[in-house]
C-alpha cells in the first residue's frame, strides 16, 4: 500500500514539474506571437503609408511610426513605436512601461537590446539586405551618429552656459532629430525615395540651416582672417561638432560614389558644418572671447616669452 502511495506522489509531482515547464513554454510561445502579430500589422500599415493600426491583440487603434515622425517630438505618453527614444516620457511611467514589458516577456527572455544577429561582423539595411560592418552604408551612418553623440555633448555644454541659449539648444534639437532621418536614409540606399516618406528629408530642412547661417552672418562681425578652432568650452565643441561633420559629409559622398544617395542628405551635411562654423563664433563672441585669427608664418622666439 505503501509503495503504491509513494509511487502515485512521485508520478503526480512528475506531471506537476512537466506541466509548469509546458506552461513555460507555451508562455514563451504565446509571448513571441502577440509580438511577431505586432510586428506584421505594423509593417504592413508602414508600407501602405498609414498612420494607425488596429492592435491584433487589443483591437485598440495604435499610431505607427509616420504618424510619430510626423509629429516631430516625443509626444510623452511611452508610445509603442516613438522614434524619439521616449526622451520626453516621464522617468517614471518610462519605467512603469520598461517593467510591463519585461513581464510580458517573461523571466527567462533576453534583453531586446542585443540581437546576436551582428556576431559574425554583419549586419542589417533598412531593406532587410545583410552587408559587412566595414561596408560603406555602415562608415557613413557611423560618421553621422559619431556627429549626433558630439552634438548630445555640445547641448550639455550649452546647458552650462550662463548666457541664454535657448534658441540654440531647439536648433540643436532639430538638427539631432534630422540626422536620425539622414541615417535612416543612408540605411536605404538606392531608394527612389524615402520609404513611405517616413523619413521626410528635402531641400526645405537645408534652407532652414541656411536661414540660421544668414541670421548669424547679419549678427557678427566680418570675417576678415582665417580663424583658429577655440573661443571657450562652448565655441570649442561648435568646432568639435564642425570637424565631425565634415567627416560625416566625405563618408556620405564616398558612399555616393557607389550608391544612389539622396542628395539633400549632402546638401544638409554640407551646409550643417557652415551653421556649427558660425554658432561657434557666435558663441565665442557671446563669451567675451571672440574671433582668434590664424598668425601666418608665425616663428617661435624664446624671448618673447
Amino acid at each position: 500500500y505503501q509503495r503504491r502511495v509513494h509511487g502515485g506522489l512521485k508520478e503526480a509531482a512528475c506531471l506537476g514539474l512537466a506541466c509548469c515547464y509546458l506552461g513555460g513554454i507555451l508562455w514563451k510561445m504565446r509571448a513571441l506571437t502577440t509580438k511577431a502579430r505586432i510586428a506584421l500589422a505594423h509593417r504592413q500599415a508602414v508600407r501602405e503609408g498609414k498612420r494607425t493600426y488596429i492592435d491584433p491583440i487589443t483591437g485598440l487603434t495604435v499610431f505607427t511610426i509616420l504618424e510619430h515622425k510626423n509629429r516631430g517630438s516625443c509626444c510623452g505618453s511611452g508610445c509603442r513605436h516613438c522614434p524619439y527614444n521616449h526622451v520626453n516620457v516621464p522617468k517614471k511611467r518610462l519605467t512603469e512601461a520598461t517593467a510591463t514589458e519585461a513581464r510580458a516577456r517573461g523571466p527567462d527572455d533576453k534583453s531586446p537590446v542585443y540581437t546576436r544577429t551582428g556576431d559574425k561582423g554583419k549586419s542589417s539595411l533598412f531593406n532587410g539586405e545583410r552587408r559587412t560592418k566595414d561596408d560603406l552604408v555602415f562608415a557613413a551612418l557611423g560618421d553621422v551618429d559619431e556627429l549626433n553623440s558630439v552634438i548630445g555633448v555640445l547641448r550639455y555644454y550649452v546647458a552650462q552656459s550662463p548666457n541664454d541659449h535657448v534658441l540654440f539648444d531647439r536648433q540643436l534639437n532639430f538638427i539631432q532629430n534630422k540626422l536620425t532621418d539622414a541615417g535612416a536614409s543612408l540605411a536605404n540606399p538606392d531608394a527612389v525615395n524615402d520609404v513611405g516618406n517616413l523619413f521626410r528629408f528635402d531641400q526645405k530642412d537645408v534652407r532652414v540651416l541656411e536661414n540660421w547661417i544668414d541670421t548669424m552672418t547679419r549678427e557678427l562681425p566680418d570675417i576678415k582672417a582665417f580663424l583658429l578652432p577655440g573661443g571657450g568650452a562652448l565655441a570649442s565643441h561648435c568646432h568639435l561638432a564642425r570637424t565631425v561633420c565634415r567627416r560625416a559629409e566625405r563618408s556620405a559622398v564616398r558612399l555616393g560614389g557607389t550608391h544612389s544617395v539622396n542628395p539633400a542628405v549632402l546638401r544638409f551635411l554640407n551646409r550643417l558644418s557652415d551653421f556649427f562654423f558660425m554658432a561657434a563664433r557666435r558663441a565665442a563672441f557671446a563669451e567675451g572671447d571672440g574671433d582668434t585669427a590664424v598668425i601666418r608664418n608665425q616663428t617661435w622666439e624664446e624671448d618673447d616669452w
